[in-house]
């Protein structure tokens, strides 16, 4: 079994998330970063994280990848008083 020593997520603004694409076979992390969730993926090779897409974090979760692509279902102000919520995809 190999082992690679991780310093990055030391840092207090990683999320306790990982994604895994299972078609694609990557891994990804989530960072908290100025009213952004930053997506990286993961190296398996080397231990390092590679920045990947930038999303809106204000009313933003449940956080999917599959296929090269970012899922995410962000709650938005409809008119008037109504929130809506929508289903984001994003390609990578």
């Amino acid at each position: 079994m190999k082992s690679i020593p991780i310093t990055y997520q030391k840092s207090k603004k990683w999320k306790n998330t990982i994604l895994k694409d299972k078609v694609t076979n990557k891994t990804y992390t989530i960072f908290q970063d100025a009213g952004y969730f930053v997506i990286y993926e993961v190296n398996y090779n080397n231990g390092t994280i590679d920045q990947i897409n930038r999303i809106p974090m204000f009313e933003t979760y449940k956080i999917d990848v599959s296929n090269g692509y970012l899922y995410y279902l962000r709650k938005e102000s409809s008119l008037g008083s109504t929130t809506v919520t929508k289903l984001y995809r994003e390609k990578f």
